[in-house]
């Protein structure tokens, strides 16, 4: 492995990883005395840099702390206020060198960093922003922030999270240091050829055998996409059922995912529709589809129903455009934003006859949790055999919401003849559902003709048996990687959990022992003064038998004179 520790201090971090002969160190750090210490350790694959890392090179002042752990590398628009009472501060000012990360990387040819961590209190953000592109040769990111900065224009959590977002890269773990006023945040490098662009309002990511598909900033469906979890059996189904001439209905299209895949199906022979109700999104979803050349598509901006008429569509927090939904029971999810807007709904029956529509080779339905009203609105569409075949969302939340539930929408599904099925992305069929209780998330399909569907599954053309067959593998690597990363985020979390269970137990402990030893002082203490009130008990009785003594000696000598 490859760590390049920013900040390396006395090499606390990077050391341990020094043992092991295969990995090469690169400690990077400014304070004289740590430099000296690190390179104390004379290991042949131990790399120690006496400069600083940042976003423009040149010399700039270091400001050096007792402690260490508060030196920084100031603005310039602060020095000023500084340099006067830097000794009355406790700081001692130096020169450093300032060299940006690819620089640094080019001049020792290395070609993939595994860890990078930062420890540059203020100064990370620039450290980062000196990468340049070879940001991307980075697979690993740890960075230590603080939430209470002292120091001047300084980027926030939220600052770095977007910018490496827009890089690639996701934020995977964030425990809190010192009673929250640190964070050490760790990203993982998810694209390396990342063309988002936040800066301009959208996200941009290259979807395999589609192209690149735009979706809102920081969209967590555009996220998931990025990093090949989303709906992967899914997409292979379309790519092994549809052809050309196909009619495809993308019910809850958001910007397009299933609509583009459909348009490289159909080969700008068949007929694509597509409804999303958000604004953003249908703009989005009109941008895509022309993006790829696709003339046969009609957008339509409303929502579907079981009737006629208009409904408040609340809306997702920003990234959470794909949330968006009519299901009143939402207002309290952490999905949904404070926003709202009043659009027209539609039933699907109506929606086919304007259009002139006798028969939708597939539709997909996804619109959190409003599935049952839309298959309501389409009853005479569905029963006058328009709609062969559906893949339809079961959420037991979002169906909730609206005041159903998943079971609900299966004796909806059936009443209308309808078998439902699930696809097997191993045999590359659909097979009957067994009935379930409910569901967390599942795509299931609604199907008039098992057979027939099957029957047209395995006489796809090869070509496009191999992408399914692709886009399946590629999406079982991606949902592997991230249980994995999960389970590893999990452990971590337990352990970090552990050590403060364990300190807290360790300080209670203490906590009791002190009491203890208190107890044990104080009842020392009563002892002495219980010896000492017995003492003084007894000295009293002394006192008073010399007194009686005393006494009974007078009484003799008044008997004696009276005689």
């Amino acid at each position: 492995m490859i760590i390049v520790d920013v900040g390396a201090d006395n090499g606390k971090f990077s050391l341990p990883f020094v043992k092991d002969i295969n990995n090469i160190v690169y400690a990077i750090e400014l304070v004289p005395e740590n430099v000296e210490q690190i390179r104390s350790h004379n290991k042949p694959n131990l790399h120690v840099f006496c400069t600083a890392m940042g976003e423009q090179e040149g010399i700039s002042n270091f400001y050096v702390n007792t402690n260490n752990f508060t030196s920084f590398l100031l603005p310039e628009s602060s020095t000023s206020n500084l340099e006067s009472n830097v000794e009355e501060m406790g700081f001692k000012m130096i020169k450093a060198n300032v060299t940006r990360l690819d620089n640094f990387i080019k001049q020792n040819t290395i070609v993939e960093i595994d860890v990078l961590k930062i420890n540059a209190p203020g100064y990370e953000f620039q450290v980062l922003k000196g990468a340049g592109k070879y940001i991307h040769c980075i697979q690993k990111i740890l960075i230590q922030i603080s939430n209470n900065s002292i120091y001047e224009k300084v980027a926030n959590k939220e600052e770095i999270v977007e910018y490496l977002t827009n890089k690639g890269f996701r934020l995977v773990y964030t425990p809190s240091l010192t009673v929250g006023l640190k964070e050490n945040l760790e990203f993982v490098r998810i694209n390396r050829y990342s063309i988002a662009n936040q800066q301009l309002g959208y996200f941009d990511v290259k979807v395999p055998y589609v192209g690149v598909l735009r979706t809102p900033t920081n969209d967590c469906v555009g996220q998931y996409l990025e990093q090949g979890i989303f709906e992967g059996s899914e997409q292979a189904f379309l790519w092994l059922y549809l052809r050309p001439g196909d009619t495809f209905f993308d019910c809850g299209s958001h910007t397009g995912l299933f609509s583009c895949i459909a348009a490289k199906r159909l080969c700008n022979t068949g007929r694509i529709v597509g409804f999303d109700p958000n604004p953003i999104c249908f703009q989005l979803y009109e941008h895509n589809l022309k993006n790829m050349g696709c003339d046969c598509f009609t957008a339509l901006n409303l929502g579907l129903s079981e009737t006629k008429g208009f409904g408040e569509l609340l809306l997702g927090k920003p990234g959470m455009s794909a949330f968006s939904t009519f299901a009143k029971g939402t207002k309290t999810d952490p999905y949904i934003g404070n926003e709202n807007l009043l659009v027209e709904q539609l039933p699907l029956d109506d929606v086919l006859q304007n259009l002139d529509i006798n028969r939708v080779d597939l539709a997909k339905i996804d619109v959190e949790g409003w599935e049952s009203l839309v298959l309501r609105g389409a009853n005479q569409s569905i029963r006058a055999g328009k709609f062969p075949l559906l893949m339809i969302e079961f959420t037991e939340a979002n169906a909730v919401a609206a005041g159903s539930n998943t079971r609900e929408l299966r004796t909806i599904i059936e009443s209308f003849g309808y078998t439902l099925c699930r696809f097997d992305p191993t045999n590359l069929c659909l097979i009957p559902e067994p009935i379930r209780q409910q569901y967390y998330y599942a795509n299931l399909f609604a199907v008039m003709d098992v057979e027939e569907v099957n029957e047209r599954l395995a006489n796809a053309d090869s070509e496009a048996v191999e992408v399914a067959k692709d886009i399946i593998t590629r999406w079982d690597m991606a949902i592997s990687a991230a249980k994995l990363q999960l389970t590893l985020i999990q452990e971590k979390q337990s352990s970090h959990e552990l050590r403060q269970w364990i300190e807290n137990s360790d300080a209670a402990i203490a906590e009791k022992n002190q009491i203890i030893q208190e107890l044990q002082n104080s009842q020392k203490n009563l002892e002495v003064l219980l010896a000492a009130e017995r003492q003084l008990v007894s000295n009293l009785q002394n006192q008073l038998k010399s007194v009686e003594v005393v006494h009974s000696q007078l009484n003799q000598l008044s008997q004696n004179n009276n005689q």
